[in-house]
């Protein structure tokens, strides 16, 4: 309990009358009361002090006669914020990747990547929409973050230029998925919906990767998708930090599932359902399972709920022979 009080940032105090009732004798007043002593003022500092009115989130207007912010000036003030904190990050991923002669510039100097990525996670954690908006950047076509890391460059330079972006960006993403919890799910859900969307807008006619024409900007993006998802490297985030059910919920939509990025994603997505072969020795009086079985579980996958392991459809009870 002290090893997990020490991981959160909990003080040992939460702990330690349990610890004592457990291993030792049965705490006294005084040491029950200086305890919760510790512990009041710990919650005090660290959470209460930082929800009063003297602590407001960065949409919020300052107190005084100016008006009640919209919802959109919301988004785009905290847009703006994202975008100037995302900066310092972009031009390490450049200079680091040697882009456009940018490792010729002045040294870069250490701690760029860490900062950044710590800013912005502040932000995220502040702001309850400031995942879903960096993710929005991230992979927004026009800005071609992620995009411009795409396989198959016809030139060698592109290609290997493609390659160090690719390699340092992945470094990063990963880094954000382990300092913010959700960024990783949020991260397969964009991509998802993205893909998804262009299912019924362009790729209405496409059905295998042949009647793919060119380099697309879906193309490059599935292939992120499915480097995180089918990678060993991502394998441990993904297991620990990924949420799956809402990015097939998107899949399984109706008039979804059938289209071609669809159809790809559900292949690659983890923790799939698949039902087990009915036993052989099924009782004679028991009911059959799979007929009620599997419509149930696709709706409730429909809904984003999901089962975190395979589920047998074996009868309980026992059976009684009229």
């Amino acid at each position: 309990m002290y090893q997990k009080a020490m991981a959160v940032g909990v003080p040992a105090s939460f702990v330690e009358l349990r610890h004592e009732a457990t291993h030792r004798d049965l705490p006294s007043l005084v040491v029950l009361r200086d305890a919760t002593r510790r512990s009041m003022n710990w919650l005090w500092e660290f959470y209460w002090d930082k929800i009063d009115l003297g602590s407001r989130c960065i949409c919020e207007p300052s107190p005084g006669d100016e008006p009640e912010l919209n919802d959109d000036e919301k988004s785009d003030i905290l847009q703006q914020n994202l975008t100037f904190l995302i900066h310092p990050l972009i031009n390490y991923i450049y200079i680091t990747a040697g882009i456009h002669g940018r490792q010729n510039r002045r040294k870069q100097q250490p701690g760029v990547k860490e900062g950044a990525i710590q800013n912005i996670v502040a932000l995220c954690r502040k702001e309850k929409l400031a995942g879903a908006q960096l993710v929005e950047i991230l992979i927004d076509r026009d800005l071609g973050h992620l995009s411009s890391c795409g396989y198959g460059k016809d030139a060698m330079g592109a290609e290997e230029e493609a390659g160090a972006l690719f390699v340092v960006w992945d470094d990063v993403l990963k880094e954000l998925s382990r300092s913010y919890e959700p960024f990783l799910t949020l991260l397969v859900e964009g991509m998802t919906a993205v893909l998804v969307s262009a299912d019924a807008d362009t790729f209405l006619d496409v059905e295998d990767w042949d009647d793919l024409v060119g380099e697309t900007f879906e193309e490059e993006l599935f292939q992120w998708l499915e480097h995180i998802l089918t990678d060993d490297a991502w394998a441990s985030l993904c297991k620990q930090y990924l949420v799956p059910t809402h990015a097939r919920a998107v899949c399984l939509e109706s008039g979804s599932a059938e289209g071609f990025w669809a159809s790809e994603i559900s292949r690659i997505l983890p923790g799939a359902y698949i039902p087990r072969e009915s036993e052989n020795h099924t009782p004679s009086g028991a009911p059959d399972a799979s007929l009620d079985q599997n419509p149930d579980i696709a709706v409730l996958q429909n809904y984003g709920w999901d089962f975190g392991q395979a589920i047998s459809c074996r009868p309980i009870g026992a059976s009684i022979d009229p």
